[in-house]
């Protein structure tokens, strides 16, 4: 939380009697401490630019110091690099530090996507407690233990943060205790169970559910190791200095506050270290003369104050004065430095988590009621980097409509520069555009046309639009070439984006293997594919086969609109959401990146992205805000039924039955028919075929080597020409070239997808829709 308000440093705790001055009792203003803050997260960014983000004990803390800035909201290269370490991070490899403060992340990060990872961290704390309610760095598995795995279940698409549900209780699950098996051991060190504490703490503050015993016995731990002076030392009974007297303080009140005993300001121990503070505090070191772990020492008091929702420690102010002095010893880059806090990542991490107040007071006022907040949606790509193999072949100078196939791509794709973000980065690479079919080397006709690096959109449009199609398809050799493309990307992420009309046309050449080859050459690379009016079975196989292996996937477009809008699926340039109360009733439409006021309550929020529909319950709280970010950063296949029409005659409400038939569109205009069946007799032999038979507003038979109807699903069969779609008495389709695809199987009920080209009349039109067919039973 950065620091915006004078007021804000000019609230003392209820039970405080002297009257805080703030920061202007010592000569600072907000935003002297506000630029320290910035200068702090810009000296982290530029460490991290070049530096890996890990789960490490200093890189912890520097995660917890941006997200407690803010960093990871205002700057997206923070927020792509704290999520993506977050999710690389696997709790049984941490010691007792790492826990604590991954645990800590996990609380201030909000993402539910993440709680099973911190009850992981929790329940390691709690195997690695030792007896006597100590920890050692290490900590301890169990091996009967539960991990519970943040990937059981497929991430979310949605991530929400913030927005708490405050009508209803909370829901507490299991009760996380320590295994039987587990062998923790004592380290009678103050240090790491302060950390220990911490974790718990914030596994409590999330709403988990644990053994009281764990504090209970750290609580134990804290009271027996007190000095006779009231201060703490690195163990029990040693000479007491500031850093481990705060390890001693907070972890003494936070035990006795989850544990509920009332007097967990006021116990005998808390006001003896509270003492100990005051009489020897400081913030230029750690008193009383211990030169080592100063930064450490300065999130150590702060978190004292804020647990215990105090201005002062002693006679002493103690966050203003803390402020004055690290605005003065921040050094000309951002950063602080200590001798003994290891080094300058370190003691920044330190010093920013003591300016931004990081500690959560178990005091904090409750929530405004009544009231509107704020709903925020933002679209997550992961990458703002493209790579587009564009086919200007000689097939895209057939028409569709007025124009040729080729301008219909030329015009998709300057549609989608014009609408990519600032600082987004681009190449193009095109094929079959200097060589006629028969000239040759037509086989080798590709060209990196522009290199990938930023986007000047007025120059890439320009050399689209100048652009004419000759020659071959040589998809091969194309993605070849795009692994040298993709140099000037490094290790940053990047969608390739193939455009083609159709297959591979150089003999033997295998674009799939090449796509697979390309992928793990690049493993930041996805290769996507736009099947344009790609109408040969075989072809569109092949394009299916290139996105599998790219780890993408393919989007059919059989029209000049569906191109670009397929286009703008991938790139997500505009996706739009539908926001509706909690009974489900639609009150609005918005486009991810709009923000909005809404008043307090429950709401569904769906979208439909890539295929997949997402459906979350948000909450809005007064005076809050309330994020919705779609995740376009992980790709993954959608289950093709998961984009299924509702069909001709199906029923809503209490009636679940559904009926079957075709929902078609004819030229672009929706047409229907209900009643479809179907019938499947198995092969007779292991040479034959079987067959199926479509009746009703389909009449179709297709010869199958399938034995059993659950086999059927996933395959693609040839409508043969004579093959007929009656929708009414006067209209009746005749095959002409047309495919249709099963893609799904339940219960004696067939799921799928037709496409091609049919005869109405003497007219050819373009036939797109779905089926819904049941097993027609013997009644004999």
């Amino acid at each position: 939380m950065r620091v915006l308000l004078a007021l804000v440093l000019l609230v003392s705790g209820p039970q405080e009697e002297r009257k805080p001055k703030g920061l202007a009792g010592v000569g600072l203003r907000p935003e002297d401490v506000n630029r320290a803050i910035d200068r702090g997260v810009e000296f982290l960014r530029k460490h991290y630019a070049t530096n890996e983000l890990t789960a490490s004990n200093e890189d912890l803390i520097s995660i917890l110091a941006f997200i407690h800035a803010d960093a990871h909201r205002r700057h997206k290269d923070v927020g792509e690099k704290v999520r993506a370490t977050l999710k690389g991070a696997d709790p049984r490899a941490l010691g007792t530090y790492e826990l604590g403060v991954l645990a800590m992340i996990l609380e201030s990060y909000g993402d539910p996507q993440f709680v099973p990872m911190l009850q992981t961290c929790v329940q390691r704390l709690l195997d690695g407690q030792g007896p006597a309610g100590s920890w050692t760095y290490g900590g301890a598995d169990a091996p009967s233990a539960k991990t519970f795995k943040t990937g059981e279940k497929k991430p979310a698409r949605l991530r929400v943060t913030g927005g708490k549900p405050l009508d209803r209780p909370a829901r507490k699950g299991e009760v996380l205790k320590k295994a039987k098996d587990a062998a923790g051991e004592d380290g009678n060190d103050n240090s790491s169970a302060q950390y220990a504490v911490l974790g718990l703490y914030s596994g409590h503050r999330a709403g988990l559910s644990i053994d009281p015993e764990a504090f209970e016995k750290a609580l134990k731990f804290y009271l027996e190791g007190q000095s006779e002076d009231g201060g703490w030392g690195y163990g029990p009974l040693c000479e007491s200095y500031g850093s481990m007297a705060c390890a001693g303080v907070a972890s003494a009140a936070i035990g006795a506050y989850v544990l509920g005993r009332k007097d967990w300001k006021d116990q005998p121990a808390v006001k003896k270290g509270l003492a100990w503070l005051g009489a020897h505090f400081k913030v230029d070191e750690n008193p009383p003369q211990h030169s080592e772990y100063h930064y450490y020492y300065l999130y150590g008091l702060e978190r004292v104050g804020r647990i215990l929702d105090t201005e002062f420690i002693g006679d002493h102010e103690w966050y203003p004065l803390g402020a004055k002095y690290l605005v003065g010893a921040q050094l000309e880059d951002g950063s602080w430095k200590s001798d003994g806090d290891r080094n300058e990542v370190l003691a920044t991490g330190f010093a920013l988590l003591f300016l931004t107040r990081a500690t959560p007071s178990p005091l904090m006022k409750p929530p405004k009621r009544g009231g509107k907040g704020t709903l925020v949606t933002a679209a997550s790509t992961g990458t703002g980097n493209y790579h587009v193999i564009l086919d200007a072949s000689g097939s895209m100078q057939r028409k569709m409509g007025e124009k040729t196939k080729f301008q219909i791509a030329k015009d998709a794709v300057c549609a989608i520069v014009e609408a990519m973000p600032a600082g987004a980065k681009m190449g193009l690479r095109v094929y079959g555009h200097h060589r006629i079919v028969r000239e040759e080397d037509a086989e080798r006709d590709t060209e990196l046309l522009i290199p990938f690096g930023p986007l000047d959109k007025a120059a890439f449009a320009a050399r689209v639009k100048k652009l004419d199609c000759f020659g071959r398809t040589p998809l091969t050799l194309s993605l070849q070439e795009c692994v040298k493309d993709l140099d000037p990307a490094g290790r940053d992420k990047v969608t390739v984006i193939l455009l083609t009309d159709g297959g591979e046309s150089t003999r033997g050449a295998d674009p799939a293997a090449v796509a697979a080859e390309l992928v793990k050459a690049r493993p930041n690379a996805i290769v996507h594919v736009v099947a344009f009016d790609v109408n040969d079975r075989n072809e569109r196989r092949q394009c299916e086969a290139i996105s599998k292996s790219g780890r993408g996937m393919c989007f059919a477009a059989l029209k000049a609109d569906e191109l670009v809008e397929q286009l703008k699926q991938i790139v997500a340039t505009k996706l739009t959401y539908e926001l509706a109360d909690k009974g489900g009733k639609k009150i609005a439409d918005g486009v991810f990146g709009d923000r909005r006021e809404l008043p307090e309550g429950a709401y569904r929020f769906r979208c439909v992205v890539r295929g997949e529909k997402l459906d979350e319950e948000i909450w809005i709280n007064t005076d809050e805000v309330t994020t919705v970010t779609v995740d376009l950063a992980e790709e993954r296949p959608v289950d093709p039924d998961a984009t299924k029409r509702e069909m001709p005659g199906e029923k809503k409400g209490k009636d679940k039955t559904e009926k079957t038939g075709l929902d078609l569109k004819v030229d672009g205009k929706a047409a229907s028919a209900a009643d479809l069946r179907f019938t499947f007799a198995p092969p007779a032999d292991e040479e034959g075929d079987g067959m199926l038979t479509f009746e009703g507003p389909l009449a179709a038979s297709f010869p199958t080597k399938a034995r059993k109807v659950e086999a059927l699903r996933g395959i693609d069969l040839a409508v043969a020409e004579g093959a007929t779609i009656t929708l009414d008495a006067e209209r009746t389709l005749a095959a002409k070239e047309a495919t249709l695809k099963i893609t799904g199987c339940d219960k004696g009920v067939l799921t799928g997808t037709i496409v091609g080209t049919f005869v109405l009349g003497e007219k050819e039109v373009r036939v797109t829709g779905t089926f819904r067919a049941a097993e027609k039973k013997d009644e004999r």
